[in-house]
């Protein structure tokens, strides 16, 4: 679901220090990247904002077709969206 281990590695970053950036505990960092424990859109603006990306790059359909539908739970909610640039606009107005 997201590219945050993708985003890491081409930052030439590890999950403890993005974890040690983030003030929180590196399991629980890994356990968000591997999506076995949810988070919140708070959460993935402030990954992002360490990771320096847009928000909409953390998602795994970011370097997707732009026209593949795109569905995630955020906050507990499902969203779809039709496209990569729903996305971004989504993203965008939070």
């Amino acid at each position: 679901m997201y590219r945050i281990k993708e985003i890491l590695s081409e930052k030439n970053m590890s999950v403890n220090e993005l974890a040690d950036m983030l003030g929180m505990l590196q399991n629980n960092l890994s356990a968000i990247i591997n999506n076995t424990k949810g988070t919140s859109i708070p959460t993935l603006k402030l990954i992002a904002e360490k990771l320096e990306v847009p928000i909409y790059e953390l998602f795994s359909g970011y370097k997707a077709n732009s026209n593949e539908p795109i569905s995630l739970i955020l906050d507990g909610n499902l969203h779809r969206f039709n496209s990569i640039d729903e996305l971004k606009e989504y993203t965008n107005s939070l």
